[in-house]
């Protein structure tokens, strides 16, 4: 039983090293990214600068449209 034991320690002990590795992998990516994505009305752009420094989202949108006030017409 110590062998099993033993064993099992060392694959609970590997696989917790591999996700907290694959963790700060992907919060904190060595090199930046730049990611555009069409979200129905216009396109957005994601900017992550390496180790999540800073984080820019830019959303271009869509048309603009405001209400015409009756009087002013």
């Amino acid at each position: 039983m110590g062998a099993e034991k033993a064993g099992r320690r060392w694959v609970v002990g590997t696989w917790l090293l591999a996700l907290i590795i694959g963790f700060f992998l992907v919060h904190f990516p060595k090199t930046g990214e730049f990611t555009t994505f069409d979200i129905g009305q216009g396109d957005a752009s994601l900017l992550r600068e390496p180790y999540n420094k800073t984080i820019t989202l830019i959303d271009t949108g869509g048309k603009v449209s405001f209400q015409k006030s009756g009087f002013s017409d």
